[in-house]
């Protein structure tokens, strides 16, 4: 008998989910809403986060970056005497390690850049133009020239339109920049603009201007060092594979204090970085209170479905119904109602993240300048795993379950001859 009721529970359930079209309409309409809501904004904070992982990896740290311990306790006043040594040497020894896929030179400094009249307070980068993963980012767009065009005869720069706009300088121009050398002394040169460029990393948009990274250390008595290497590894690379890389990179500096290296993985090479885990996990709790509060309705319309279904429940018990099946029915209906509802959501975010991912999201548009300094770009491309998605899925269904147990629990309480005395 008990096997047999066992087995009609899931169509009295099912019979009970049509039967109560309103609250079940109303109930399930909650979960698929929030698990719209939840898909739209976790692929919005997967977009931003990858975004950001990309930009600072190929625009500012590679996977590991490489300075003198020297350097980045100066740093704040920009002490290039302290440049890695025998740079040339350092990147042959990185290149032979195992994983290592790349190594870039950069050196940064402040100069004084002229043209005309005009002077201007800039930022002067050196980079290998031929290798550099700078220009990669999909949004970056090169407004006057190219980047087959930066191999060229002569001095060549490269500008940033903001650059460009302060002043006058396009294409073919010449300016003239004044700065501060390694050895304390002051020096200049003046280079031809071959290309205008407008960086998907909008921390790159300021008064920049970017050399080839030998011509400019040349001009800093640097020796052809560079400031600091970026190093960048296979993308499946475990963090004590990284961790093994970073100690093989420490011991091929010296022991002098002028030349101890500092190697550090790029999340701890900033205070921002190390909060990308952190604003995954605020996400999450966000996820869980757009739940939580669907659960509010699931819990009344259930509680009220009981309560009108006295006389049924009571029925059913005076048939030999046991209890526990009754509420376990009530559970049922919920789960299914719930798991339908919460598909339906995510195969709707499903096609709105696809279309949003191919159009992409202008974070300025919606006040996006409010994250400037985190090395965002100013369009997102929103996207979504398949493991956030089957995550959001059981998120919903068992908030949906346990918002219910309550009323479960009342449909335990009904009492039979009670029950059938009510009017329905």
């Amino acid at each position: 008998m008990k096997q047999s009721m066992k087995t009609v529970l899931p169509g009295l359930a099912f019979r009970n989910i049509l039967r109560n079209r309103y609250r079940t309409l109303l109930s399930g309409s909650t979960i698929m809403l929030a698990a719209l809501g939840i898909c739209l904004l976790f692929a919005l904070e997967q977009g931003m986060i990858s975004d950001m992982e990309t930009n600072v990896i190929h625009d500012v740290t590679g996977n590991i970056r490489v300075r003198t311990e020297m350097f980045s306790k100066n740093e704040r006043i920009q002490p290039l005497q302290f440049f890695i040594p025998r740079t040339d040497d350092l990147i042959r020894h990185i290149e032979q390690l195992d994983g290592i896929t790349g190594v870039e030179q950069r050196i940064t400094v402040s100069a004084s850049v002229y043209r005309a009249d005009k002077i201007e307070a800039a930022t002067l980068t050196g980079i290998p133009f031929e290798t550099t993963l700078l220009f990669s980012n999909r949004s970056t767009n090169f407004i006057e020239g190219n980047k087959s065009e930066l191999n060229g005869p002569g001095r060549q720069a490269v500008i940033t339109k903001t650059l460009s706009d302060a002043l006058d300088l396009h294409k073919g121009d010449k300016f003239t920049f004044f700065m501060r050398t390694a050895a304390g002394g002051s020096n200049g040169a003046t280079f031809t603009v071959a290309a205008v460029v407008h960086f998907g990393d909008t921390d790159f948009n300021t008064m920049r201007c970017f050399l080839d990274w030998k011509e400019l250390s040349a001009l800093l008595r640097m020796e052809g060092n560079a400031e600091e290497l970026l190093v960048y590894t296979r993308k499946n690379m475990t963090a004590s594979e990284t961790a093994g890389t970073v100690r093989q990179i420490q011991l091929l500096g010296g022991t002098a204090a002028e030349t101890r290296l500092e190697v550090l993985p790029w999340k701890q090479t900033g205070s921002i970085y190390a909060l990308f885990d952190l604003i995954d996990t605020i996400y999450f709790f966000l996820a869980v209170v757009f739940f939580l509060l669907a659960s509010t309705v699931i819990f009344n319309t259930t509680m009220m479905s009981v309560l009108e279904r006295r006389k049924e429940i009571g029925t059913l018990v005076s048939l030999g119904m046991p209890r526990k099946d009754i509420s376990l029915m009530v559970i049922l209906e919920i789960s299914m109602t719930a798991a339908a509802a919460a598909l339906i959501g995510i195969l709707v975010a499903a096609g709105l993240i696809h279309l949003w991912h191919t159009s992409g999201f202008n974070m300025y548009t919606a006040g996006g300048s409010a994250v400037d300094g985190m090395n965002m770009s100013a369009w997102i491309y929103p996207s979504l795993s398949f493991r956030r998605f089957v995550m959001v899925f059981v998120t919903g269904v068992c908030i949906a379950v346990a918002a219910c147990i309550g009323p479960a629990r009342q449909a335990l309480k009904v009492e039979p001859a009670e029950a059938l005395r009510t009017e329905t």
